[in-house]
């Protein structure tokens, strides 16, 4: 399964250099423009360190498609790119606030294991 998310140049610059990116939401550029936003972002990660037993500064949010059948792929670029303008009026806050100029789009391919939920980059 293929997950998107659109990120600036300097995640990539990290994973180019460090082999790693770990998102911190205190040094967040979204967030420090959407503060309503901090609570909901306070709880993912809350949620997500609690149930995976992490300590992790911050998340990584992604894009994929729901479906009848639950969450599915969204397999090359140009369907990513259909899917968002597809989605306009339920993600144009996070549009409009985008810094084009410094911003990527990041194909993160996992492998899902439907027996126990869990997921995987795939190396």
């Amino acid at each position: 399964m293929k997950f998107w998310t659109i990120q600036t140049r300097n995640v990539i610059e990290s994973i180019q250099k460090n082999g790693v990116y770990q998102p911190d939401f205190g040094r967040s550029r979204y967030l420090r423009i959407n503060r309503k936003l901090t609570g909901l972002y306070s709880h993912v990660l809350k949620s997500f360190n609690r149930i995976n037993q992490r300590d992790l500064p911050g998340v990584v949010f992604a894009f994929a498609k729901g479906g009848q059948n639950g969450i599915t792929s969204i397999g090359t670029m140009d369907e990513f790119r259909a899917f968002i303008q597809s989605k306009q009026d339920v993600i144009g806050g996070f549009w409009t606030e985008l810094d084009r100029r410094n911003s990527v789009i990041i194909e993160q391919p996992h492998k899902i294991s439907t027996i126990t939920g869990t997921s995987k980059p795939v190396t």
